[in-house]
């Protein structure tokens, strides 16, 4: 089922935003890669040094995920907190009777009037 998932992301791709894509391909490999650890866990592999071998591994897995997805947070908030401070300088900069959203309405009208010309 995860390698059908993993396909479907790939050829598909049903994100608008190319890093959901990347992150949710990312997840299902990881967890398809888990999975078949997950097999050496049982009584098949009668060696308990091989199981904890394998155990350090698998947790490895799953830090190097979360590592991932807090390194992806954390870029997100600091763009986020980055375009918030330019839009307070940009505010406080501003006439306060004008907004951003009438600037950009007064922008529009001067190039639909630059476009007739």
């Amino acid at each position: 089922m995860q390698v059908a998932v993993i396909i479907y992301l790939g050829q598909v791709q049903p994100f608008k935003d190319r890093g959901y894509e990347r992150m949710e391909t990312f997840n299902e490999i990881t967890t398809l890669l888990l999975v078949y650890f997950l097999a050496i866990f049982t009584d098949w592999v009668p060696s308990r040094d091989t199981h904890f071998d394998v155990g350090w591994v698998f947790c490895c897995i799953v830090i190097f995920n979360i590592v991932v997805h807090m390194v992806v947070m954390w870029r997100n908030i600091c763009r986020a907190a980055r375009v918030w401070h330019h839009n307070y300088k940009l505010s406080k900069k501003l006439i306060p009777e004008k907004t951003l959203a009438t600037i950009a309405k007064e922008k529009e009208r001067e190039e639909e009037l630059e476009e007739e010309v």
